[in-house]
């Protein structure tokens, strides 16, 4: 149920919203949310860094870019309710 992602035009590097595949499952034998979205394109620095923090397979780095509108979402609400009190 991913409210969308930020897509990054590869040549231009202007930021769009669209979906990229970035769903969610809980995996809890292993304890960890499991997304088949694609590895953004990101800079070789910033792939490794990545892969040395969250592993060859981790998406960890990428969590603004694949769920940003459920995250502004889920901001909105929360300050919303905080006003509220």
């Amino acid at each position: 149920m991913n409210l969308g992602s930020i897509i990054l035009d590869e040549e231009t590097g202007e930021p769009s919203i669209g979906d990229v595949g970035a769903d969610a499952q809980i995996n809890l034998e292993r304890g960890v949310v499991v997304t088949h979205a694609k590895v953004p394109p990101v800079s070789e620095y910033v792939a490794q860094v990545s892969a040395e923090f969250f592993g060859p397979d981790g998406r960890h780095a990428y969590d603004y870019m694949y769920y940003f509108n459920n995250i502004k979402a889920n901001v909105a609400k929360r300050v919303a309710a905080y006003l509220d009190k």
